[in-house]
């Protein structure tokens, strides 16, 4: 089998797997053994950089009680050392609970720059890596190993769409991406930046982070914002009957804005008259829900 096949097929490929095939038995027994810990050092390529505290007390608490029961699978580096393939919270927990040695399966010798190929695939197809932990490794997959946004969505079981759209967090500024990796948004949150100038991020953010605002009401507030963006944003004047003065008009685009805030939906006036002394108000609803919502805060139920 070629290399470039069995990369493409993931981790299952460099792991015989045994049956009634004696052979392919003492295949595995030879490469399974008991390995120092201290002889085992992570991936530098590793694209998890943060490993969650809880879960991993959780682990460590589990190899004390019932030990590791999934081997950890390594590259020989040297006479006696290994690098990490898969299973880095296995090692870190093993050492936390003071193991000496962990149960490894070694896989053949490769080229720099299959190992590098191999624990990336690995990562990627892990459900838990965080958003930016994944877009990163998809680029250093493609960066590294000249694979397009098509071979990467093979490799990771995912359409291109959902690769190309993953790789885009890696354009958000630095404010949203830090929120994101502290997970004080959601990637959903993080989606909605990418549709705004950069320069309008940092208010949006604020915005988000303080009103605790969900996914819809920040793809509301976006759109407001890329409308005014765009110069569609004083509606107001489009809206009136008569343009009256400059003063006036900024006015109610001030009052706008403030009830748009507070409602958390678009509002448009529309003045008649001489003097603008008459008008209407229109709050925009987009479901029974938002309704509900907008009544019971003209209510001051919420």
């Amino acid at each position: 089998m070629s290399l470039n096949k069995r990369l493409g097929r993931g981790l299952e490929s460099l792991i015989p797997i045994g049956g009634s095939d004696s052979a392919g038995q003492s295949d595995i027994n030879a490469r399974f053994r008991e390995i120092d810990i201290t002889d085992i050092m992570p991936n530098i390529k590793q694209p998890r950089k943060d490993f969650d505290k809880d879960a991993l007390e959780a682990l460590v608490s589990s190899v004390r009680d019932k030990g590791v029961l999934q081997p950890i699978v390594v590259v020989k580096t040297s006479e006696s050392k290994y690098m990490l393939i898969s299973g880095e919270r296995r090692w870190r927990a093993a050492g936390f609970a003071g193991l000496k040695t962990l149960p490894a399966l070694i896989t053949e010798p490769l080229a720099d720059t299959d190992n590098l190929e191999l624990a990336l695939i690995e990562n990627t197809q892990r459900d838990d890596l965080k958003p930016l932990e994944l877009a990163r490794a998809y680029r250093e997959l493609m960066d590294s190993c000249d694979y397009r946004q098509e071979d990467v969505a093979r490799i990771a079981g995912k359409s291109r769409p959902a690769v190309a759209n993953t790789l885009r967090l890696l354009d958000l500024p630095t404010d949203v991406s830090d929120a994101l990796e502290q997970k004080l948004i959601s990637e959903g949150h993080a989606r909605v930046f990418l549709s705004i100038p950069k320069n309008y991020c940092h208010k949006l953010l604020n915005d988000v982070l303080s009103r605790n605002l969900s996914v819809r009401q920040t793809e509301l507030l976006a759109k407001r914002i890329q409308d005014e963006a765009n110069g569609r944003g004083a509606s107001v004047a489009k809206n009136s009957e008569t343009q009256g003065s400059a003063s006036l008009d900024a006015d109610i685009l001030a009052i706008v804005r403030e009830m748009e805030q507070f409602f958390d939906s678009k509002v448009s006036f529309k003045t008649r008259g001489k003097n603008r002394e008459r008008g209407v108000i229109e709050i925009r609803y987009d479901s029974q829900d938002d309704l509900d919502r907008i009544v019971n805060k003209v209510r001051g139920e919420v």
